[in-house]
């Protein structure tokens, strides 16, 4: 099967034999560490998982349209929650939590304290990604929301200025191979890129000379990402998700930068 622009496919194999199957569309954040808890997952228990990765609004959008993965893991609750309510997913869970942050092009500087006098009193452009394609983008908008308390006209200010630049299906998209966050910033597309602290690390990764600045603790926005396994999932997909809230997956979550959330199962 070809993947469409806005969305990657792979497939994690045991060399032997599998004796079982599990399909899951997940949050574009969550590329790295699902594909590395898939590998170990699928080596130890004879499973083959077939991974589909993009933005959540757009992923919900497909199964909506008759694409039917066992299991949909959403960088937010809300998106899983649609499907529940239209009878499409059982009820989602959360699994994990992520930051916001913001990343910032090469030689600047910004820090929390200052951080939105900075965002309102200097000529900076701020990029984000598509509300309701892409959860982060929503995220972005109650940071907005949130300095607007502070600072009344805040939203209004911010929101006209911010780019959309990821999230839907007709934003530009990263050469093969190329971190999608370091491709932009790098160019640099904006002065500073809104997007979750995971993928941040690992836009440095690959961009040493970018940087990034936490949002101040007052102002800060935390992502909750929801499992929903879907109506007709069997046996090996409900032991997957099972999996995702095991110890040794919330190992490997916290070693990617995520926070496992609830108590982890033995």
């Amino acid at each position: 099967m070809r993947a469409r622009a806005d969305l990657s496919i792979s497939e994690i194999r045991h060399p032997d034999a599998m004796s079982a199957r599990v399909s899951i569309h997940a949050a574009g954040s969550l590329k790295a560490v699902i594909g590395e808890i898939a590998a170990a997952y699928g080596a130890a228990n004879e499973t083959q998982v077939t991974t589909r990765f993009g933005a959540s609004g757009l992923l919900r959008q497909r199964i909506e349209t008759g694409q039917r993965p066992d299991l949909f893991f959403s960088a937010d609750l809300h998106h899983p929650s649609q499907l529940y309510e239209a009878g499409l997913a059982r009820p989602p869970r959360a699994i994990v939590g992520n930051t916001l942050c913001l990343i910032l092009r090469a030689g600047l500087t910004l820090e929390p304290d200052t951080l939105l006098d900075a965002l309102l009193e200097r000529e900076l452009t701020i990029g984000m990604s598509t509300p309701g394609d892409d959860p982060s983008g929503d995220y972005a908008l109650e940071f907005f929301r949130r300095c607007d308390a502070l600072r009344p006209g805040s939203f209004d200010h911010l929101s006209e200025r911010a780019r959309q630049l990821t999230g839907s299906a007709d934003k530009p998209k990263a050469p093969g191979g190329r971190n999608l966050y370091a491709w932009l910033m790098a160019r640099p597309a904006a002065d500073g890129f809104f997007t979750y602290r995971t993928n941040a690390i690992i836009a440095l990764q690959e961009e040493p000379s970018l940087s990034f600045v936490d949002l101040p603790g007052n102002l800060a926005v935390g992502a909750t990402y929801g499992l929903a396994l879907l109506k007709g999932a069997g046996d090996a997909a409900e032991r997957f998700a099972e999996h995702l809230s095991s110890r040794s997956a919330g190992d490997i979550f916290e070693r990617h930068g995520f926070t496992q959330l609830g108590e982890p199962q033995p």
